[in-house]
């Protein structure tokens, strides 16, 4: 968005270090990577266990995405400083936690997202490319949103099992669609790769759910995106509020849980894959726990197909994740019925022969 009219001074609250101890979780799926090779229609099915124990180093990352549009300018050093807190009192909360700084600006400028620092457990140049975020250009009301989510999705190099979040700031609604993506586009990349959307506005300009004054975008974007893709509009920008959202997400099931199961990352149409029902009841992290599950895969359609299988407590917390590879070839496999006719045709042609060897 332009420089212009509805410039206003971002309330900012001071993050604060969360009283949560730094607890650390070993949960894992065994087996922890699993390949076949299966005709159309063949199946095979395996034994997986998920093991929830009493401590976890599931990896998280948390990817901050940023308007720098011209209209940012009065609110950006507020969101840097902010996104700032939220790594350090984040940072001692998770034993293994990662971020990244992306950001977007319009269509009609040089870029429309870029990377500015891809995910690292290092600290200093997560605050180095905060502190370098620069509010210029900007061509109308509306931004290049939904391409920066899209691209935030993709192109960012998530770790194997990590419980992934973008942080999205921004002062204006978005292009719909911008430079080839629309809501649609980006909310399926953030589910692609199991991406939760934590967004708020800055109070620069009218927020992330307003209406576009170009008709390309109806209001309540924001809403839509994180009811597609998993997540919360946290309303106006406040750092420690984020801090709360990303440390309940990460601490639900550390003492409690009442349901594990299995959940499927990516899963292809070349392949059906039946997870089995969860299982039920009053568990605890007092010791470490299994839970045993049948996994059936069927080819359908020819091809080499790769995802993730995630083990799920409460039905939506990933705590572990393994990858399988299925190549599914061109041949269809027989029906049950026509192996049971071929055997009775070669057991009857064996006692043919018999009798005339006797003969």
């Amino acid at each position: 968005m332009r420089v212009g009219s509805s410039i206003g001074r971002l309330a900012l609250a001071t993050a604060v270090a969360v009283a949560v101890p730094g607890a650390a979780y070993a949960d894992s799926i065994s087996p922890s990577t699993f390949s076949t090779t299966l005709n159309v229609g063949e199946s095979v099915t395996i034994a997986k266990t998920v093991t929830i124990t009493q401590q976890r180093t599931a990896p998280v990352d948390i990817f901050f995405l940023v308007d720098t549009t011209g209209s940012m300018g009065p609110a950006l050093t507020s969101v840097s400083s902010g996104f700032s807190s939220i790594v350090s009192a984040l940072s001692g909360v998770a034993s293994n936690i990662a971020f990244g700084v992306g950001e977007y600006k319009d269509t009609v400028d040089s870029f429309v997202y870029r990377r500015d620092l891809d995910l690292t457990t290092t600290t200093a140049p997560v605050q180095s490319a905060l502190g370098a975020l620069t509010a210029t250009g900007g061509g109308d009301l509306p931004e290049g949103n939904v391409f920066g989510l899209q691209h935030a999705a993709s192109d960012t190099s998530w770790r194997t099992g990590s419980q992934r979040f973008v942080v999205w700031v921004g002062d204006a609604p978005g292009h719909n669609p911008s430079s080839g993506a629309t809501e649609a586009s980006a909310i399926a990349a953030l589910n692609a790769a199991n991406v939760d959307v934590l967004a708020a506005s800055a109070t620069s300009g009218p927020g992330l759910n307003a209406a576009c004054d170009t008709g390309d975008c109806a209001a309540g974007q924001a809403n839509r995106i994180v009811a597609g893709a998993g997540g919360s509009f946290l309303g106006d920008f406040v750092a420690s509020a984020i801090t709360t959202q990303i440390t309940n997400a990460l601490t639900t099931g550390i003492t409690t849980y009442t349901s594990v199961g299995l959940g499927g990352v990516g899963i292809p149409a070349g392949v059906a894959v039946s997870l089995g029902p969860a299982m039920s009841g009053a568990f605890d992290r007092t010791i470490d726990r299994t839970f045993n599950f049948s996994v059936t895969f069927t080819g359908m359609t020819p091809g080499t197909y790769s995802f993730d299988i995630a083990g799920l407590l409460n039905g939506t917390t990933s705590v572990a994740s393994e990858h399988d590879t299925i190549t599914v070839r061109g041949v269809t496999a027989p029906e049950p019925a026509s192996l049971a006719l071929m055997g009775l045709g070669l057991a009857a042609a064996l006692r043919r022969r018999q009798r005339r060897h006797a003969a």
